[in-house]
């Protein structure tokens, strides 16, 4: 007759493989722990592995609650969850988000974000990581959605043990241990956690895996889940030798002054390492993996559409677009500011579709390459305005002749998708500066001059 495992045994088998993880991924740099808190099973558990492991070393932790606002027993578990870090004597914070399910989102996928989107500003640097209790079973559960949604080796390799996160790092030290055995710790600690009512709810699918299909895949084969974390893993590898493959393609396809990449050199790449190259590019750009049909839609539907206007393409992570023969990501078109009037002294940043654009006459923390005009006279009123139209006839510094505000974005190069959003200056009511791309005849700084009108684009 088999003999039911002791549960203080189990409990330690835990305990001890979460210290070998956390030992091994922990950066060297941390000395401070934010865990990510609901009051449930996995960071319960976590959380009480996190104390008896660090206590006496020096090492600070916070437990941190995420108010999704969807449950509602969250302000029950909200505080639950603030009276359990006060018994374990663990500083509490307490964010609240409102979640909203966006088109092509799950309402899972929606919290997810907005849970990290909080969370983030408590990991500042390098000091700090971010732990969080995904466990055997959430990498499998991942690794099936992956398949499912027919994602590459980069959506397989599902969550690895330790990562960039914010400032810092975000570390998963309980990637080998089961659900089942979380619990088991839980009982053999006595400790009490809250449960979500929705996790009985099949309609998601990550519950439909977790209740209906991942019992009976574990059931016919007992190493089903370490299978699909060294497959996990596997393809960790095959992604990040991908991404080596593809930053040598950037480098020599990417354009250093725009940050476009050049059509005509992804012409030259063969058709997956185009593919390849377009897939890091869009990623690096919009920070969420551009899907299988993305990649072959940006290069039919935009990088080589007609001649005519500037094709864009929208997408989980921006708007693709292109713009004199490259490719360019940009997260959203903002609202154009309103026009303003500039007092002595002003700094005043606008944002772009894709970086900010500073207006100023301080001198402090003014690049060296930003474009200046001479500082207003006594009397002299600056304007800032927005959304002029191109038939405005200015005459830049250098130009014999005056042109029309639609020719000089054309002459300097100026993105389609910024110039609604670039103001021209006036001192008065004459044109000074298109600003951040030059600056009026007549109204150039002299060489000794100590008062400017500084601009100048930051990313």
């Amino acid at each position: 007759m088999q003999r039911s495992p002791d549960p203080e045994q189990e409990a330690e088998k835990v305990r001890a493989a979460f210290s070998a993880s956390i030992h091994k991924i922990l950066p060297q740099t941390v000395r401070s722990l934010v865990i990510g808190f609901s009051g449930g099973p996995d960071s319960s558990a976590l959380l009480d592995l996190c104390v008896r492991e660090f206590a006496g070393t020096g090492i600070g932790i916070t437990a941190v609650y995420v108010h999704h606002g969807i449950s509602p027993h969250a302000g029950e578990w909200e505080d639950f969850a603030r009276k359990r870090a006060e018994e374990l004597n663990v500083r509490f914070e307490s964010c609240h988000v409102e979640v909203r399910k966006k088109p092509r989102t799950s309402l899972e996928a929606e919290a997810r974000e907005q849970r990290y989107g909080v969370l983030a500003p408590f990991v500042p640097d390098t000091g700090t990581a971010l732990v969080t209790a995904h466990h055997l079973d959430d990498l499998a559960e991942t690794v099936l959605l992956a398949l499912r949604r027919g994602s590459g080796v980069r959506g397989l390799a599902a969550m690895g043990p330790v990562q960039k996160f914010a400032g810092g790092f975000l570390v998963r030290p309980l990637l080998s241990v089961t659900k089942q055995e979380l619990l088991g710790y839980l009982g053999a600690r006595g400790i009490d956690f809250v449960t979500d009512e929705s996790n009985s709810d099949t309609g998601y699918d990550r519950n439909f895996l977790r209740l209906e299909i991942l019992p009976l895949l574990t059931a016919r084969w007992s190493g089903f889940r370490e299978s699909l974390k060294r497959t996990s893993e596997i393809c960790a590898e095959s992604s990040e030798l991908l991404d080596e493959v593809a930053d040598d393609d950037l480098s020599a396809a990417v354009n250093p002054a725009t940050g476009g990449l050049i059509i005509s050199r992804l012409g030259e790449l063969s058709l997956v390492r185009r593919r390849n190259t377009l897939r890091r590019f869009y990623f690096l750009k919009g920070s969420v993996p551009p899907s299988y049909n993305f990649l072959i839609s940006v290069f039919d539907e935009v990088a080589e559409a007609g001649s005519d206007g500037v094709p864009e393409l929208r997408w989980e992570g921006g708007i693709a677009v292109r713009f004199r023969g490259e490719l360019f990501n940009i997260r959203e078109y903002p609202e154009v500011p309103r026009d303003f009037t500039a007092e002595k002294g002003f700094r005043k940043t606008v944002q772009l579709p894709d970086c900010t654009l500073s207006i100023t006459d301080l001198k402090d923390n003014v690049p060296p390459d930003a474009l200046s005009a001479r500082a207003p006279h006594q009397g002299e009123k600056v304007t800032v305005r927005f959304g002029l139209p191109g038939s405005l006839v200015l005459r830049p510094s250098g130009r014999a002749h005056s042109r029309n505000l639609k020719k000089i974005w054309g002459e300097c190069s100026v993105p389609v998708w910024r110039r609604r959003y670039i103001p021209v200056v006036f001192y008065n009511e004459i044109p000074a500066m298109l600003a951040g791309v030059c600056v009026m005849s007549g109204f150039e700084p002299a060489e000794d001059e100590a008062g400017r009108l500084f601009s100048y684009f930051t990313e």
